[in-house]
């Protein structure tokens, strides 16, 4: 019901995404208090930063390796490997690439026909490419079609 009366341009604002703490509100006159909560959808049970480390002598001492990312939730610390050439609970993991070999005149295609116009699977999707070459002279890299390319 409530979605219905919303507004239709709802969908196409950005959502708050962060952290609200200790919050109070004024109940005229009583004075300040803090609500009870009722409900919660994705909310963090404590404050307390699993990350945190008080006494740092060396790397070895975060929770995450590797340039993982940690971060607290209600289950304790989670390592983000994502930016790393990490994986495993604690960015342990080296993370092995594939490696395609091309001699010209081959070509590697991306299908994004599947994708329909009507329902958005994905708002962004990467995909990180890296290039080595023995020629000085080459063309590395064409992104799309006679319409649209990159």
């Amino acid at each position: 019901l409530l979605g219905a009366m919303s507004s239709p341009l709802k969908r196409h604002t950005i959502s708050f995404a962060g952290g609200v703490k200790n919050l109070l509100y004024r109940l005229y006159p009583q004075g300040v208090t803090a609500p009870q909560i009722i409900e919660s959808v994705g909310m963090r049970q404590s404050d307390d930063d699993y990350c945190k480390i008080t006494n740092i002598a060396s790397k070895n001492d975060y929770f995450c390796r590797n340039g993982g990312i940690c971060y607290s939730t209600n289950d304790g610390p989670k390592c983000d490997c994502s930016f790393t050439d990490f994986r495993g609970q604690r960015c342990e993991q080296v993370r092995f690439d594939s490696h395609l070999s091309f001699n010209g005149r081959e070509l590697i295609g991306y299908d994004v026909s599947n994708n329909s116009a009507g329902i958005i699977r994905f708002r962004s999707e990467n995909i990180t490419l890296s290039f080595k070459t023995t020629h000085s002279r080459a063309l590395l890299y064409i992104g799309g079609d006679r319409l649209v390319y990159l």
